[in-house]
């Protein structure tokens, strides 16, 4: 799809066994069949769905919907956004990743829909930056999202101190 300059990958209702990384480019929908029916199940490897860009190379126009990500041991988190702009997650679960259920960093104008992260390993949703000088997190928008049973904390919202942000 993404040589193609973009469009929509559809997962039917069940449970996919995954051996490798997801690594959503620009332009690319990942849209499942709802939550809990739609499962990607990494079966506790060190393996993520990643919209991963860098700071020469900022990824654009990314949406992940109606899907469960369960059981990543992925290095950060289960779910990463990284130099990664104007994306949403929309009806979407991250479960039992060994690290952070979803985290965000470096990335703007950015939306976030009835995500749930639940009995995660460390955080539920971590937000922010990772160092002083990194891209500022900014702009961005949170509705019915809930982070519940992690080992940690639920939200965590952290950064150098530049950028808006909302909650609702």
């Amino acid at each position: 799809v993404n040589r193609e300059g973009g469009g929509t990958v559809q997962l039917l209702a069940k449970t996919y066994s995954l051996t490798s990384n997801i690594n959503l480019k620009s332009n690319v929908n990942l849209v499942g069949s709802g939550i809990d029916l739609t499962i990607l199940n990494f079966n506790s490897a060190v393996l993520s769905v990643k919209l991963v860009g860098n700071s020469s190379s900022i990824l654009s126009n990314i949406g992940i919907k109606d899907l469960t990500i369960k059981n990543s041991a992925g290095i950060s988190a289960g779910l990463v956004a990284q130099f990664a702009d104007n994306w949403k997650v929309d009806s979407v679960k991250i479960q039992s990743s060994t690290n952070i259920g979803f985290m965000v960093e470096e990335c703007q104008n950015f939306y976030m829909n009835n995500v749930q992260a639940i009995s995660n390993g460390t955080r539920g949703i971590s937000i922010g930056n990772s160092s002083s000088t990194a891209r500022n997190t900014s702009v961005f928008t949170l509705v019915n999202c809930v982070a519940t049973s992690n080992s940690s904390t639920g939200f965590y919202i952290f950064g150098n101190g530049g950028g808006t942000s909302s909650i609702r």
